[in-house]
């Protein structure tokens, strides 16, 4: 009896093991997929993204330029924005159908009447983010993106389960034979999401709080927003960020993390658009179960800091007194509205200040940026960068230099500056048409006459435009060229990532003209004095132009100060540098020996030390009762031009210590250097010493490494 018991047993557990087995089978081959799903979906949420948080950038002495802080945003669900959708109701009223006999528009007004309550609701939001500040045109623009972007994708989805070996290619081909029911039909996760509309004030926080608490499908999270503690301070330097554009999202596309969401900033101009990949951070992510327990969290990195050479307080203090100068009133308005200057350390290269008038807020960009693009002033534009301009006697002291190495004359050979008016074809000289009608022949004669030395001093056109006359053409572009005319001298930056020590190279540079060095229009920057076009034959009398600044040669601002520093580091030529970092290859790369003898060196800054300390000298009654004329050792030139009207001084100052300093201030539409540029440039020097950068007090130390988390 126990056996057969037994027997039974046996048999009732193979045949429940042989069901079991085929159900198992049954499951395996016909709804697989179907009940994997099912599980997936039952123990893990979509994964959510951590935001990262956006580097600072910092001046060269720590202080924060600009930062992420808390910012609130209002987030509104799909299920609402799509509303406003065409495609929306066209969908449903397909997928409804019309009966015989049955309006469209009656049938589209049954439709919206079942999402009467969801269209109450989307006003309702919409009509408090007015009400807080934000435009009507700017949400539903904002509304319309997103919509864009969703209905894109379900399109593509569609498609792509009825054609599962199609090509993007024949998609975009078919694209128009999908209808519009077949998307609203389905069911994807980016169709149950919110996504940023509006943004929130801290002071409209808790009334944001009140007002949305209640309503389904609407909420508020936090996000980063960036913020510039110095306002107006180097603004065309710093740049600013915005919401990524479709076209934007291409950017990093192969990176999970790195990639640009819906509603994720970018920077849009300045360090903040050159340094993206720097700056820009990984996003993290967190990973649920439906029953909220953590399975996964993938913690965010942080963009790491960018320090630049600026001197915010030196910068901040040289726009403040270009705003407000101590000059006549006919010229503050031309200086407030026109001006531009650069700072320079020649031992480094560093650029301690470059301004650019006028300036605006960066922190309220978005609200002034119409007033800004058709202002006459051109205020988005950094004028010592992204303007080209003739350089005027400002280019005397390096035309000086190439004719004395080119042995084209010699420091004692006098030029003539009669006392009558030059030939046609050449330029006339201030003495002989402005003043005593005597020349400099008359001016110098108990002083050697009009040599080298005294021709800079009082800045005689005769002397130059006949040594210029005197330089081979490609001689004269050469050196041009290699002194940093004509290209473009701010270059990219290399930087290791912190994390992965992986060497990232900047998005290119800021934008910046290159001048020009040839005659006729240069249709783009030179890498080698091997590109530069030769002045035609019949065109030689341009040298004579160039020789005092003029015709058409034209360099930017910066250009004519980088130049003047490698004349006080002796002739060698090196980039400036606006990002402080222990190694650039691209500038170490760039640094060259040129061949300037000492003697040379020697006359061209004899000549501009007499311009300033002098009686005779252009900049001398600037200078004349200047307290740092004893402490430090002051080296100028002024200039000007006309058609267009262009003021300049450029100036170096030395120390006991061997530092030093480079100035260049450019104002369009002044009508003397020694008038308009000159006082400013002065000025500049005092808050030099001021700052410590040369004189008695000590040089701000620079820090050696910014602090990497910074936020």
């Amino acid at each position: 009896m126990y056996k057969v018991r037994l027997s039974i047993l046996s048999i009732l557990f193979a045949a429940g093991g042989l069901v079991c087995l085929a159900r198992l089978v049954f499951l395996q081959v016909f709804h697989c997929e179907e009940y994997r799903q099912a599980i997936a979906d039952k123990q893990i949420l979509e994964p959510q993204p951590l935001p990262t948080i956006r580097g600072n950038i910092l001046d060269r002495k720590g202080t924060v330029l600009a930062k992420d802080v808390p910012d609130f945003y209002g987030y509104i669900n799909y299920r609402l924005t799509r509303l406003l959708d065409d495609r929306f109701w066209e969908g449903q009223m397909q997928r409804q159908g019309l009966e015989e006999g049955q309006s469209p528009r009656l049938l589209r007004y049954e439709i919206q009447s079942r999402y009467a309550e969801d269209f109450n609701r989307l006003n309702r939001i919409l009509a408090f983010a007015e009400r807080i500040g934000n435009s009507r045109q700017e949400l539903l623009e904002t509304i319309s993106r997103i919509n864009d972007r969703i209905w894109e994708m379900g399109c593509y989805v569609y498609w792509r389960r009825i054609h599962p070996d199609g090509s993007l290619e024949e998609y975009r081909l078919q694209k128009e034979t999908i209808e519009p029911a077949d998307v609203i039909g389905l069911r994807l996760a980016e169709m149950q999401q919110a996504y940023p509309v509006f943004e929130i004030a801290a002071e409209h926080l808790v009334e944001a709080q009140a007002e949305l608490s209640g309503l389904r499908d609407a909420e508020i999270r936090t996000q980063g927003k960036r913020f510039y503690p110095r306002r107006t301070a180097a603004c065309q330097i710093i740049g600013w960020v915005g919401l990524v554009q479709e076209e934007e999202k291409a950017l990093f596309s192969q990176d999970e993390y790195l990639r640009y969401l819906e509603g994720e900033l970018i920077g849009k101009a300045g360090i903040e658009r050159m340094c993206e990949p720097f700056l820009r951070g990984r996003r993290g992510e967190v990973i649920y179960d439906k029953d909220g327990h953590l399975l996964e969290r993938k913690e965010p990195q942080y963009g790491q800091p960018v320090q630049l050479t600026l001197d915010i307080d030196l910068q901040e203090q040289i726009e403040k007194y270009l705003q407000q100068p101590d000059l006549p009133p006919e010229m503050v308005s031309v200086v407030r509205h026109r001006a531009s200057a650069v700072v320079l350390e020649p031992a480094t290269g560093d650029i301690l200040a470059m301004v650019s008038s006028p300036q605006y807020d960066l922190n309220t960009l978005r609200q002034q940026a119409g007033k800004l693009l058709t202002d006459p002033n051109t205020p988005l534009r950094h004028k010592a960068l992204e303007v080209n301009y003739p350089p005027g006697s400002t280019i005397k002291p390096l035309i000086l230099l190439m004719g004395l190495e080119e042995k084209k004359v010699t420091p004692n050979e006098i030029i003539s500056c009669p006392p009558h008016s030059p030939p046609p074809g050449w330029p006339s000289c201030l003495a002989q048409t402005r003043f005593s009608r005597m020349g400099h022949d008359w001016r110098w004669a108990d002083e050697g006459g009009n040599i080298a030395r005294n021709a800079l001093r009082g800045s005689c056109n005769v002397y130059f435009s006949r040594l210029a006359d005197r330089l081979d053409s490609g001689a004269l572009q050469r050196w041009l060229f290699e002194l940093g005319f004509g290209r473009r001298i701010l270059l990219p930056v290399e930087m290791t990532d912190h994390l992965t020590g992986e060497r990232i190279v900047s998005w290119g540079t800021l934008p910046q003209a290159y001048g020009s060095i040839e005659y006729g229009i240069q249709p783009r920057p030179y890498t080698s004095p091997e590109q530069i076009r030769p002045i035609p034959p019949n065109r030689q009398s341009e040298k004579r132009f160039w020789g005092i600044g003029q015709g058409n040669l034209r360099v930017t601002v910066l250009q004519a100060a980088n130049a003047l520093a490698a004349v006080v580091r002796g002739g060698i030529y090196k980039p400036p540098r606006l990002i402080y970092l222990d190694e650039d290859p691209f500038n170490q790369k760039q640094q060259k020996f040129l061949p300037v003898s000492p003697k040379t060196l020697s006359v061209v800054r004899e000549g501009m030390h007499a311009a300033v300390y002098e009686d005779g000298g252009t900049a001398y009654s600037t200078f004349r009762d200047c307290p740092l004329r004893k402490e430090l050792k002051i080296y100028g030139k002024t200039g000007s031009t006309e058609n267009p009207d262009m003021a300049w001084f450029e100036c170096f100052a030395e120390d006991s210590a061997d530092r030093s300093v480079v100035i260049v201030v450019a104002v369009p539409g002044g009508l003397s250097g020694a008038g308009y540029a000159a006082p400013i440039g002065r000025q500049i020097l005092q808050f030099c010493h001021e700052a410590g950068y040369i004189g008695i007090k000590p040089k701000p130390q620079t820090l050696d490494k910014p602090a990497l988390k910074t936020n």
